[in-house]
Formats: C-alpha cells, structure tokens, sequence
C-alpha cells in the first residue's frame, strides 16, 4: 500500500473540497469529526485500519491547514482592502510595462502576519529602474486581488499573489546592487531572455521567449496564432510546463550519459530552472516528480510515479492552499494522472496491432513505436484534462491528437535547441545565431502546422451549446462502460461509430436551434461592453466586440461556433472606443468576415488617440485579411431577400460616442435596433432624420445610462424586449431611470450581467 501517497491524496482531495464544496466556517468541525473517523478506524483489523486512518487523517489534515493559513496568513492582509497607507516591500522579479506605468511583483510584511506575501504593484514612468531585491516605500492603495470587475477570481490568489497595490504618492527606493544569491534565478532569466531576442528573428523570438522562459508578452500580441494554437490544443507547447522539465532532463540525461551523474546534474538545474520561469504549478509539480525519481536510485529505493505525484500535490497546496483554484495546476496534475493511468494500456493496445514482422523492420518499427507512444501519451493526458478545458474555456479541441502527433517532436527538438543555442551566443554570438537559425526552421512547422489545421471547419466543439456538452457527456460515460468491460474486450468499432454520429447530431441540433428562427439576437456576455450577434437563417452579422479585454473576440466567436456559424457576412464597429472594439483583431482572426462596416473619420473633429489607434489597427488588418472595408458616411442599407441592414450614419454631437453608427436589422416582420452610445440629444435627433418603424428588439444605449434610451425613443419605437450588454462598472449602469422607463412601458429587460448571454429569438 502507498501510504504516503494515500495521505497526500487525501490531504490535497481536503483541500479541492474546502474551495468548491464546504464553506470555510465549517472547516474545523469537519476536521474533528475526521479524527473522529481516523481514531474509529483503530477498531478495525489490518490494511482496512491502516488505510482508513491514513485518508481520515490525510482530510482532517487539510480541513486544518486550510483553516490556519486563512487565519493566520490571509486574514490580517484581508483587513487592508481598500486602505491607502505607507507601505514597504521588497521586489521580487524585474518589472513588466504596461500601459500606464509598470508592474512588479513585490513581498510585503503585516505587523499581524508571521509571513510577508506576495503583492501585484502598479507603479507610474517615473519610478526608478527596480531589480529583484531592491527595498521600496511609497504610499498605496490596497485591494484584494480575489476580486476583478466586481467578481471573484482565482487568477492571483491562485498564484499567491493576495494583494495588488496601486501607487499614490512619489516611490523611496533603496537599491540591493549586486543581485542577492536568492533572485539569481531571476537575473539568469533577465539574461536568457535578452539572449534569445538578440539571437532569434523577429518572426521567431516571441515563439523562443515563451517557449524556454514563459514570457508570452510578444507572442499574445499575434492574435491570429494564439488563436490557433488554442483551436488545435497545442497551447501548451509554450505554457513552461512539466513537458518542458521533461525535455531538460532528457537533455541532460543525454548528454552526461550517465545515470548517476546525470541525476546529480539535473536537481540543482530543475530547481534553477523552476525558479527563472517563475515557480508555475506546472513546473514545480514536474520538477517535484523528477528529482523524487532521480533521487530514488541515489538512494537504492525504486522511484513509484503514483507517491511522487501526490506529493507534489500536497507540498503545492500546503505552500499555498489557493492554488487549487489554479487552471494551470488542476491541467498538469490531471494531464498527469491520464498519462499513468491510461497511457501504457493504450501503447499496449496499439503495439499489438500490426504484425510482429513489420515491428521488426527497423524503419516501420521505429515509425510505429514514435506514433504510438505519441498518440498514447496525447490520449491519456487528455482524458483529465477535456472536461477541464471545457469547463474552463468551453470548447474542446477535435483536432488536438493529430496537432499533438505532428509538433511535440518538433517542440522537444526546438526547446532543446534553443537552450542550446542561448548558451552557445553566451561563448560566442555567431555561433548562437547559427544555431538559433535551424532551430527557427521547427519554430516555423510548428506555427505552420497550427495555422494550417485551426483552418479546418471543426478543429474545435464549442461547449456554449447543450447538445454538445450532452455529447460530452455521453462520451465519458462510455469511456467508463469501456473501462469497467476493459476484460471483457469488448469491439470499439461501434463505439466509436456512435462517438462519430452522435457528435454529428449535436452539430446539427446546435444549428437548427437558430435556424429554425426567423432572427435570433444575442448580446454576448463580455462584461463592461458590448457584442451583438444577429442571425437569420442564412445570414450571420456581428455589431460591436468589445469589453473586458480581448478575451471579448474568443467569447464572440466561441459563440458562433456554438451555433455552427464559421463566417459574419457583416461585422458592423459603431464606434473605436475598447469597450466596443477591443475583440475586434481576436474575432477576425478566429472567424471569416465577409464585410467590415465602420464610421467615417472625420479630419475636422478632434479624436483621443487610442480612439485612431484601434481605428487603424483594425482597418489595416482586415486589408491585410483581404475584408472588404464600408466606409459608412451616409445612411445606406444592405439587402438579401428578405433580409435588409441599415447603417445610420453619424448624426452630429460633440463626443466620439455621437460619432458612432446607428445599425437596424430587419428581418421580415421583425427589428433590431442598436444605438450604440449615442445619446438622448443624439436619439431625439435620430427620430426627426429617420422613419424608424416599431421594433422588437432595442439593445438599450450605452449599457444602460441614463443620458441615453430616452422616453422619446421608447415611444417611437415601442420595442417588446430590451437587452442591456452591462457588467461591473463604476458609471452606475444600468441606471435606475432607464430600468423605470423600460418597466413603465412593460418591456421585458434582459441582462447579461444576470443571464450571462442574453439571447432572444423571433419567430
């Protein structure tokens, strides 16, 4: 029996329930009434008393330790939310630009707390060149990082990071100097990266940079192959994982040659390695799992995968009990149950399908083995990790076993490489450059092979529908018949088969629900802004895509795929403000739009910069996409059959808001109308110009504000339903006015700050 692994099974398995199951008041008196069960479990006789006190005491263990750490570390932070006071820190890594100033990861001590913790500090241009170690004072303001736009997330607390601290006044530094010996990991990857942006090209260094460091700063800002490479599941090639580990060690391993020496090498260079990619669960529950097995041998014990791998777990969650919550964390723990559950069945299965006389060939033999432990490995770690992703991104990857099957080769070549290569432009320049030349050549198949087959119609299912997470579903109940009959043996020809046509009835039951619609009009959940998409039967437009990020486009065209819609025959840009356009590069990367319809500049108004830099920004990429661009400078109206858009120029006003375009969508006997953030002036001015009939559906102007969605409006247009494109904001939207005229007037709201996705559909 694996003791220690069923202790750490069970203390981890405590600490997952306490952060989605039992609320944090009850954790004490759930850890007695496990000590109860553990000392209960001495009446019973030989491995059922032994393990039944391991797991009671393994869960009584982590309800207590969950408790402590709340209590001691967390709490005394907890009660600063909101203040502004002095504070003094220690930084921790170099600091990141953004947008208005830096970031910087920095350590910070309560006079309450025993241990100083990890906070995000935000700091303007002005503040002095920070390195790892240097001492800072200033005053801040200090917030939870638990929470972002008003909703609670695991994003830092996940990663320890439980406070963020926002500059208010002039920042004290006192420089360290030298780097201290702790932070040296954190200069050794300062340098690699350096490196790596001087010896690689400008098409392959932001690949390099997240690939051997983890920084993906340059390569996010290719919209196109993120997208990608998500769409095809191979994101992870570039996320600094337990795969990347991996290949360190078979490095090393190779090279030394020698087992013994080879594991005496690889410790210190893991731990080196975790610390210069920051610590990442990922990593440090690989570097975990391999120095526990290359210590094994060391020490004459035989290395047992299971017991390292819960032991990585609990040393994860017991340095920080939050990072259960961490996306990363829950992929590589499950991605790495998969692989020893499942993997070597499977290669098994596979070994023993062609002939033992081609396996003896040493050329089909040795093509064989690589597809076979290729495809195994890929099976068995996505049998965990599917139904994560789908929960946590909502789409899974169809295409990812075959993505998988043509890079990770490549990946391992191109990680041991550019290693490789770094060092050698440490010694000598030239000769890293050199090197870094052939290693660009496996960059570019990589990013080829993903751009190539995110191209394919159903590279990836998105889970938004319910008929395809129902087919999900059915999938792993099957895979569990499969499992239980495993024996047995049962033929896989008909399950497979019914995987393939149940799938294919979910895609079409997902499309025929819009389909079967006269017009179907959904605000997408995007936060603070606004994405509307409208589709009849043959018809698909888009207005606006913007809110709380980029993220805004992968919401968009998630979406879309959910209702089997590839293409947007118009995607209409009321106007260049982020909360309406800052999806827009994202959504025309991951979707073929047919016709972009944007508001005229006019050279005689003064617009804010940001406001011409998405305008350009937009417009020079859908050239670059071969998209028809309309210029909509007067009132014109786009017509298929039925089917008719009409684009209301701008009107007048002195904002950029009244500048924007007004979008009427009829279908039949049925309107849309999409203000945008025009305002009351802009609406009342609007009735007088157009002859607007009465509508169905009015997305309410601005999210909501009171400046807009005037009684005049409503009386004009009589709509049926509002839809209101609204989530945390500190403007007040929706307001109350608007909520009163709305139900004054009985017209049904719908909000995706409370629905999520606002979706209504006219028969």
């Amino acid at each position: 029996m694996r003791k220690l692994a069923t202790f750490a099974f069970s203390f981890s398995a405590a600490i997952f329930l306490t952060k989605y199951v039992i609320p944090s008041e009850w954790l004490l008196i759930t850890a007695a009434l496990f000590i109860a069960i553990a000392l209960l479990g001495l009446l019973l006789k030989g491995d059922t008393r032994l393990r039944t006190m391991l797991i009671a005491f393994g869960l009584a263990a982590g309800f207590a330790w969950n408790w402590a750490y709340y209590t001691i570390v967390y709490k005394p932070f907890e009660l600063l939310d909101g203040q502004i006071s002095v504070i003094r820190a220690e930084v921790l890594d170099y600091p990141q630009e953004t947008a208005r100033g830096i970031s910087a990861y920095v350590k910070i001590k309560h006079e309450n707390s025993p241990l100083a913790i990890k906070t995000l500090l935000y700091a303007d241009n002005e503040t002095p060149a920070l390195s790892p170690g240097d001492v800072v004072e200033l005053k801040a303001r200090l917030a939870l990082s638990s929470l972002s736009y008003g909703e609670k997330t695991d994003y830092y607390t996940s990663k320890g990071v439980f406070l963020i601290a926002y500059q208010k006044g002039e920042v004290s530094l006192r420089q360290a100097g030298k780097p201290p010996l702790k932070y040296f990991p954190q200069y050794l990857s300062k340098m690699l990266k350096e490196k790596i942006s001087e010896i690689y090209q400008g098409d392959t260094a932001p690949f390099m940079l997240a690939l051997l460091s983890g920084d993906r700063g340059l390569l996010n800002q290719d919209d196109r192959l993120t997208s990608s490479m998500s769409t095809v599941g191979i994101s992870h090639v570039v996320a600094v994982s337990g795969m990347h580990v991996s290949f360190l060690v078979g490095l090393i391993m190779t090279l030394t040659r020698r087992r013994r020496l080879g594991a005496l090498v690889c410790i210190p260079v893991i731990l080196l390695f975790m610390g210069m990619v920051g610590n990442t669960p990922s990593v440090v529950r690989a570097g975990i799992m391999q120095i526990s097995m290359l210590t094994a041998p060391l020490l004459k014990r035989e290395s047992d995968t299971v017991t390292a791998l819960g032991l990585a777990l609990m040393l994860l969650l017991t340095i920080n009990p939050y990072s259960a919550g961490n996306v990363g964390l829950q992929l590589s723990f499950a991605a790495m149950g998969g692989i020893v559950l499942f993997t070597g069945r499977i290669n098994a299965f596979l070994m023993g399908k062609p002939d033992k006389k081609l396996l003896k060939s040493p050329l089909f033999g040795a093509v064989w083995r690589f597809v076979a432990a290729s495809i195994s490995s890929t099976l068995g770690a996505l049998v965990f990790t599917t139904p994560l992703i789908a929960i946590h991104f909502k789409y899974v990857s169809l295409i990812a076993p075959l993505a998988n099957l043509l890079t990770l080769w490549s990946v391992s070549y191109a990680f041991c490489g550019g290693l490789i290569s770094a060092l050698l432009g440490f010694i000598f320049t030239p000769a890293g450059k050199m090197l870094a030349w052939l290693v660009s050549w496996l960059v570019r198949y990589i990013t080829r092979i993903a751009l190539c087959l995110a191209g394919f119609r159903f590279a990836s299912l998105s889970m938004l529908g319910i008929f395809t997470r129902l087919w999900l579903v059915f999938v792993y109940l099957l895979l569990g018949w499969l499992f239980i009959n495993r024996k047995r043996r049962p033929r896989l020809v008909i399950p497979l088969c019914s995987v393939v046509i149940t799938l294919c009835l979910a895609l079409v039951l997902s499309g025929l629900i819009t389909d079967l619609t006269a017009m179907t009009v959904t605000a997408v959940d995007v936060g603070q802004g606004q994405s509307i998409v409208i589709t009849t039967k043959k018809h698909t437009f888009v207005v606006d895509c913007g809110g709380s990020g980029e993220k805004t486009g992968n919401l968009t065209a998630e979406y879309l795929r959910s209702i089997n819609r590839r293409a947007v025959d118009v995607l209409v840009i009321t106007h260049f403000h982020s909360d309406h356009v800052s999806g827009i590069k994202r959504l025309m990367e991951q979707t073929e739009v047919k016709l972009l319809a944007i508001p005229y500049i006019d050279n005689r108004f003064k617009y804010d910069e940001e406001y011409l830099d998405y305008c350009m920004e937009i417009t020079e990429l859908a050239e670059k996409r071969g998209i028809d661009i309309l210029y909509v400078t007067q009132n014109m109206q786009l017509t298929s059959g039925e089917i008719s858009l009409s684009l209301y120029a701008p009107i007048g006003g002195n904002t950029e808001n009244e500048k924007g375009v007004v979008v009427m969508c009829s279908a039949g006997d049925n309107d849309v109308l999409v203000t945008g953030d025009i305002s009351s002036t802009l609406e009342r001015r609007l009735l007088r110009l157009a002859d607007l009939p009465d509508i169905e559906v009015l997305i309410a102007g601005h999210h909501g504000s009171k400046y807009s969605t005037s009684e005049e409006l409503l009386d004009a247009v009589k709509p049926e339903i509002a839809l209101i494109s609204v989530g945390y904001n500190t403007y007040g939207h929706p307001a109350d006015e608007v909520l009163e005229r709305l139900l004054n007037r009985q017209i049904t709201v719908l909000r995706t700050d409370i629905l999520g996705n606002a979706v209504v559909r006219l028969k």
